[in-house]
């Protein structure tokens, strides 16, 4: 592929300045840099404007060139708000808005000698012209985009020749030059140029992606550097039937945009089917509570913990999330949208990595309240109150919004028996006072409470505290974890992984238990896709779903035995031992095992692999 040399610039230049010669209407001149050239963009979009004026004059320099003497063609889109000028060749166009699922339409033009083929490969010239308000919103700049567009580009296999500022005097921006892309021949190249007016920069981007094949096709940049216009201030009209301005916040535009973070639904994967979504208030909502230490992720890092879940939004879940952060000594309740760049602070392809103030700036501007000044670790009971008077009130925000939805409670972290929450940082009594206050004040108990990832959560004294306020109780009474699938595609991870597959479970089942049952599933697919490493490193796992109602019926009856038993004194009792062999031990009528076998509705475990060791029956003693 021949190289962008200087000789090459100015000779563009010198095309230019002879070109504007020939021109009545007087414009800046454009700066001499090879220009842009991208796929269709996917991003949904608004309006534009350069100069009325200047639209104007060069309609009528369409009719002028629009022959075959000059050997170009002005088109026009649909809207009438965009123009440039192509070869004749380039006789397969499209001047239809650019729209997906009809978000609001892009003013937009494409133009090759086969645009299929422009599309989908290397082999053909062409132009793809976009402009759009929207991308302002999604980029902070014209930089920004062309490292989100630069990813593609790798990945077909394609090298950054150069990166080159632009400024015309008009617009100000930067073109990525790219060669070497798959299939490309040695004389072709891709331009991929983003700008914004200099006057408005926050009014609209500029799109504009030229693909080159030949020598030849380089005597086009310069004149479609001259002609691309796009015209000011005007409305046009939606494939929905909406009139948009430029000067329309896009706040107030309609809500079909697939850049609403209420509707955007994430792309979907080999082990993801994203949920669709309406921004209606759904039949549930999920608060995930994670804590944070600093020697796990930073409080400057935009993923991690935020990467888990790939959905936040759908029409059967709400995910909100809760940040216990030590490193800030603060607690920090979240609602993340379905578009959140977990990957935002990854250097890019150039490889610039944002500020940790950028970071911060990027996930704390989706913060719905922070609580500062948490109290250290020691005296636990002062962070233990500090929490449960956090929680209470997200508790209260939650309940004010979502009053008919079902509330569901799901931590992610370290985990041990006792009826604790969160790592033991909200003490077993405080834990049971923030339960009460949040099912009282919605009404009725909870869904589900979900601790099926920390370890050894089936304590007696696990859902002894936290059955009172919910349906259904989710954990282990084992240490989870400590195995690997056998192969380790990330697929498998994610199909497996309860955080990530929620929104699929919900929708996939007419009840909450079915759905927990699926959930269980999951785990037990997990320990499918881990056999061989389980059964050499005779690693015992197991996760459970209980229903708190059997529960509440069996508590009292187990109560009365224990006291009967000794209680702590009593025969063969060792605190978080196994319950259901304490109960045979010592010799608990059939009636009690009985119930006790009620409250467990479903489970998932991998006894069928090996021999177990440990004595675990689901559940341990108090």
């Amino acid at each position: 592929m021949v190289a962008a040399t200087a000789e090459f610039e100015s000779a563009v230049a010198v095309a230019l300045q002879e070109a504007q010669a020939d021109t009545d209407v007087q414009t800046q001149p454009t700066t001499a840099t090879p220009i842009p050239t991208v796929q269709p963009s996917a991003v949904a979009s608004s309006t534009p404007s350069r100069s009325t004026a200047v639209f104007e004059v060069d309609q009528q320099r369409k009719s002028d060139n629009d022959n075959d003497a000059s050997g170009y063609t002005v088109l026009i889109d649909e809207y009438g708000v965009i123009m440039v000028e192509v070869p004749i060749e380039w006789a397969d166009v499209d001047t239809t808005p650019r729209s997906l699922d009809g978000e609001i339409g892009s003013p937009s033009i494409g133009a090759s000698t086969d645009l299929t083929s422009l599309y989908q490969g290397w082999g053909e010239p062409g132009i793809d012209f976009l402009v759009s308000s929207l991308f302002t919103e999604i980029y902070a700049s014209p930089a920004e985009y062309l490292d989100e567009q630069g990813v593609a580009y790798l990945a077909a296999g394609c090298r950054l020749a150069a990166r080159h500022d632009y400024d015309d005097g008009m617009y100000s921006g930067q073109v990525d030059e790219w060669r070497l892309c798959d299939g490309q021949g040695e004389e072709g190249a891709a331009f991929i140029f983003a700008a914004n007016p200099i006057d408005n920069p926050g009014d609209y981007m500029i799109s504009l992606a030229i693909q080159i094949v030949d020598d030849d096709d380089r005597n086009t940049v310069d004149r479609i550097l001259q002609s691309f216009t796009v015209a000011d201030d005007l409305a046009f009209e939606l494939e929905t039937g909406d009139a948009v301005s430029v000067d329309t916040p896009v706040d107030e535009q309609p809500v079909d945009d697939l850049a609403d973070p209420d509707t955007t639904v994430p792309t979907p994967a080999p082990w993801y089917t994203p949920v669709p979504t309406t921004g209606q208030a759904p039949p549930n909502v999920l608060l995930r509570v994670v804590l944070v230490h600093p020697s796990w992720i930073p409080f400057a890092s935009t993923d991690g913990w935020t990467a888990a879940v790939p959905q936040r939004k759908s029409d059967v879940l709400d995910y909100l999330e809760v940040t216990i952060w030590e490193e800030t000594s603060s607690v920090h309740f979240y609602e993340f949208p379905n578009n959140y760049e977990a990957n935002f602070g990854i250097p890019n392809h150039l490889g610039v990595e944002p500020t940790d103030e950028e970071k911060i700036a990027y996930r704390e501007q989706f913060l719905i309240k922070k609580y500062g000044d948490m109290p250290p670790l020691s005296p636990s009971e002062r962070r233990s109150r500090f929490l449960q008077s956090t929680f209470m009130d997200i508790a209260s925000y939650l309940v004010d919004r979502y009053p008919d939805s079902d509330h569901h409670l799901m931590y992610s972290g370290h985990g041990g028996p006792g009826g604790a929450l969160f790592a033991a940082q909200l003490i077993k009594d405080d834990a049971h006072g923030f339960l009460e206050f949040w099912s009282q004040s919605l009404g009725r108990p909870l869904g589900v409470i979900d601790m099926g990832g920390p370890c050894n959560k089936g304590s007696f004294s696990d859902l002894d505290n936290f059955c009172e306020f919910a349906r259904y109780y989710v954990a282990s009474d084992l240490p989870n974890g400590g195995y690997q699938h056998d192969d380790f595609p990330i697929d498998r991870y994610k199909e497996t992984d309860a955080e990530t597959q929620y929104h699929n479970l919900f929708a996939a089942n007419d009840s909450l238990e079915g759905t927990m049952n699926s959930r269980i599933d999951l785990r037990r697919k997990d320990y499918e896709y881990s056999r061989n490493y389980m059964i050499t490193n005779r690693v015992a796992q197991a996760n459970y779903l209980y229903s708190c109602a059997a529960f509440r019926e069996f508590s009292p009856d187990f109560n009365a035995f224990f006291a009967e038993a000794g209680g702590e004194q009593g025969f063969g009792y060792q605190k978080y031992s196994d319950l259901y062999q304490y109960m045979i031990d010592n010799q608990a009528p059939s009636t009690l095992t009985e119930r006790f076998d009620q409250v467990f509705l479903h489970k998932a475990d991998n006894r069928d692999f090996f021999e177990w060791s440990e004595v675990a029956n689901g559940m341990l003693m108090p």
